[in-house]
Formats: C-alpha cells, sequence, structure tokens
C-alpha cells in the first residue's frame, strides 16, 4: 500500500535529489526534468512497497529500506572490477559490448565496432544530446513509474544505459552485450541502469544484458528496459543476474510488439540477496509470438521474485512461457505470472508453466500462475508444480555407483537443463552450463550427461 512518507534510509538518498539533479545524465533537457520530478513525486506518493499491495505480498523489502544508499562517485577501475567483467564476458561470442561501472559508461571496456548500416548503438546519454526528440517519444513512456514504485525510483535517479535503435529490415548479425558492474565501495550504492531499444519493421538482434559485482559489495541495481519491436521484427532478450550475494537487484523489462513480430526472452537468477524481475509484454497487433524462459537457482537465505504480465490486446496471438526454480538452504522464491486475453483477443494461444525444485526441507516457493480471459474462442493453459528430488531417480544412479551428492547434482542440472537448451547463441549456453555447474560444485559430473 502506498504511504505519504519514503520509508527508512531511502528517504536520506531521495532527500538527496535537489542536490544531486544537476549531476544526473541529461541535465539540460528540459523534458527530462519534467519526467524525473514527475517520477519522484509518483515515488514519494507510493513508498516502497510492503506485503500489504497484493503483487508484493510474499517479498519483504525491509533489508533495502533499511540501508541507507548513496549515489555512486566516479572512480578508478580496479582489478576486481577487470575480474568480475571476465566473469560475466563470453570471449568467443564477438560481441558489440557496453560495459557500466557503477552506472558509468566505461569506454576502455567496451567495443562497439563493426555495426551494419541502419544500427545505432551508443550510451543513453549520448543519444539524449543526438535524438532527443525521438528519446522523448519512447523514454519513460512505456515501463509504468506511475503505479510501480521501483520503476518511479529508476526513472527520477535514471542514469546512464544503453540505446539501440535498429532501422527497417537491419539485422545485427553479432549479439550485443550490456554489461553493468558495481564496484565494491565504502558506503552502499544505489545505481539505475536504463536501457531504449527501437527495433524497427522486420529488424533481427540478439541482446545479453548482465549484471554483477564484486563480490561482498553492498549496493543496489534498480534496472529498467523499455523495448519498442514494430511488425515483423524478431528479438532474443537474454538476462543473467549474477550479483554479489550482499546486493539486492530489481528490474522491469518492459515490452511492446508490432503485428507479426516475435520477442523471446531469457531470464536467469543467481545472485543476489534479494531480488525481483517484472516482465510486462503488450502483444498489440496479430500474428504475435512471445516466449518467456527462465531459471532460477537460489541458495543460503536468497530470495527472488517473479512476476510477469502477458497482455494479448489482439487475435491470432501465441504466447509460451516456461519457468523453473531450484531452491535450496532456507531460499525462498515467488513466481507470479498473469496471462490477460482481452475481449477482442479471440484465437489467442497461450500457455504457462512453473516448476520448482526443492533441495531442502527449509526452502520455499509461492507460485501463482493465472489467466485472465474475456475473449470466448482461446486456448490457454497454465499450471505449476513443487517437489523434490525423485527418490527412484537417485537410487537407480547410486545403484550404479554414483555417490549421493553426484547423483543430486545430476538430477537437478537434468531439471534445469531444458530451460538451458533453448538459449541461443552457444557460446552463452556453454557459459551457463558452466556457470550452473559451478554453482552446485558438479562440473566433472556434468560432463558425463
Amino acid at each position: 500500500m502506498a504511504t505519504m512518507e519514503i520509508q527508512g534510509a531511502l528517504e536520506h538518498f531521495v532527500g538527496d535529489f535537489e542536490r544531486l539533479e544537476p549531476r544526473l545524465l541529461g541535465a539540460r533537457a528540459e523534458w527530462l526534468r519534467a519526467l524525473r520530478r514527475e517520477a519522484l513525486a509518483s515515488f514519494r506518493r507510493q513508498g516502497l512497497p510492503d506485503r500489504r499491495r497484493e503483487d508484493w505480498r510474499f517479498t519483504h523489502v525491509g533489508p533495502i529500506e533499511a540501508t541507507r544508499f548513496n549515489a555512486p562517485e566516479p572512480a578508478a577501475i580496479d582489478e576486481a572490477v577487470v575480474g568480475e567483467l571476465g566473469r560475466l564476458s563470453y570471449p568467443d561470442l564477438g560481441a558489440h559490448r557496453l560495459v557500466f561501472v557503477d552506472g558509468i559508461f566505461a569506454p576502455g571496456l567496451s567495443a562497439v565496432e563493426g555495426l551494419p548500416a541502419g544500427a545505432e548503438l551508443m550510451t543513453l546519454g549520448e543519444a539524449i544530446e543526438r535524438h532527443g526528440e525521438e528519446v522523448s517519444r519512447h523514454l519513460g513512456r512505456h515501463a509504468e513509474w506511475q503505479v510501480h514504485p521501483f520503476v518511479a525510483l529508476n526513472t527520477a535517479w535514471l542514469g546512464d544505459g544503453a540505446f539501440l535503435r535498429l532501422a527497417e529490415g537491419v539485422v545485427l548479425e553479432r549479439p550485443l552485450h550490456i554489461i553493468h558492474l558495481a564496484r565494491r565501495s565504502e558506503v552502499p550504492t544505489a545505481i539505475h541502469p536504463r536501457t531504449l531499444v527501437l527495433a524497427g519493421r522486420a529488424a533481427q538482434a540478439t541482446i545479453i544484458e548482465s549484471f554483477g559485482g564484486v563480490e561482498g559489495a553492498v549496493y543496489l541495481h534498480n534496472a529498467v528496459t523499455e523495448m519498442v519491436v514494430e511488425e515483423d521484427a524478431h528479438l532474443d532478450h537474454i538476462k543473467l543476474q549474477l550479483e554479489s550475494q550482499a546486493a539486492f537487484h530489481m528490474q522491469t523489462l518492459q515490452a511492446s510488439q508490432g503485428r507479426s513480430s516475435n520477442l523471446r526472452t531469457h531470464a536467469f537468477t543467481l545472485g543476489a540477496a534479494v531480488s525481483r524481475c517484472d516482465i510486462n509484454i503488450v502483444l498489440g497487433g496479430e500474428g504475435i509470438e512471445t516466449t518467456l524462459n527462465g531459471l532460477y537457482m537460489l541458495g543460503g537465505e536468497q530470495h527472488a521474485d517473479t512476476h510477469s504480465r502477458l497482455d494479448h490486446a489482439q487475435p491470432h496471438c501465441h504466447s509460451s512461457e516456461h519457468y523453473k526454480g531450484i531452491l535450496d538452504g532456507r531460499a525462498s522464491g515467488v513466481f507470479t505470472g498473469r496471462i490477460l486475453v482481452r475481449q477482442d483477443a479471440q484465437k489467442t494461444d497461450a500457455y504457462q508453466k512453473n516448476e520448482a525444485l526443492l533441495l531442502s526441507e527449509a526452502a520455499t516457493i509461492n507460485t501463482q500462475p493465472q489467466l485472465e480471459i474475456f475473449a470466448d474462442d482461446v486456448k490457454c493453459s497454465h499450471g505449476a508444480t513443487v517437489g523434490q528430488l525423485d527418490a527412484e531417480s537417485t537410487f537407480y544412479l547410486r545403484s550404479r555407483g554414483i555417490g549421493r551428492d553426484e547423483a543430486r547434482a545430476m538430477l537437478t542440472y537434468a531439471f534445469a537443463r531444458q530451460i538451458v537448451e533453448q538459449v541461443r547463441p552457444e557460446p552463452v549456453r556453454v557459459e551457463l552450463d558452466r556457470l550452473i555447474g559451478e554453482k552446485f560444485s558438479t562440473r566433472q559430473t556434468l560432463e558425463t550427461l
């Protein structure tokens, strides 16, 4: 429920807005200053979400509220950051790469050469200077800061990020990799990256967003990505969240799809103490294909929340959503997936499934697949399963000389493999295999599968 005051230590951070506004991105653009102030006022009205809000009922943001965040100060890039970059990079991918450290563009770590004609890739700050009118038509016009407090906070404190524009028919042969890194500083920092993607008619691209930080660093990555996918365009979006275990991660992905477009998203949640991912997609034309895949792997006392909303606004569209969770220790997870089929969206075909594997008695999951259908000629289904490792399968492997821990690791990986296998390109898929292996210390075991 909204409150009239900002709770806890974030009041200190928001209270610094007047002093720090001249330093913020695009401070000379009047339209952006007005947008910032409207969003800040909205955040003040909403406050941080608490468990009285239905969509935050199972996620407690008290640890964020209790942390005194500061705006990051520019600093030299140290070896720890370079090492973290190596952990998040794909050396065989050959991607165009934009790297941000504490929300500040790092040109020495980036590589944006070789773009085809009709493709523009730059920082959001540069785009505001060069294409202010076009950016103003889309930035903050899709993600709903009026009702989502963390989107409002991002919009008020909007930091640098990526801007990609693809003209009609442009195909980006090499993926675009956007990497957000956080240093370890003396005080907790709040970083608000923003990404804006404008894919023209029949354009094609693969976009990877990676989030990480030096282990032990306490920070908040509060990111928003807005995508406009026009008619016949095809986008693949891959997100890897590998934050410091002491960090907090909030991200909203907002996409608007045009007629006969195709959007595939893959989200992998491995890090952060508390994280949440909101995915909101509007299927705004006929013949659209939308695919949402995701895997969250949690241990210790980690908490991860995924909320998705697929808005079928037009007929003859197809959506498929499949999320899997693996939880160990005292970890907790949330999955809420809503499919809305509007009255005019006849011939909709929508599928949704969430599966969770609990590796300990103390791990918990709250899963809520939802259908809201106002059309009468549709094919929609949803389901959820929660369970533990199959005892018979474990016994089968152990009877062939495989140790208990190795058997559990093999079965756990097999459970995750269905999601990982759908990722392309191959170097990203191979790297995800490696990360999952390291997560459960099963690298040698995985080679036998």
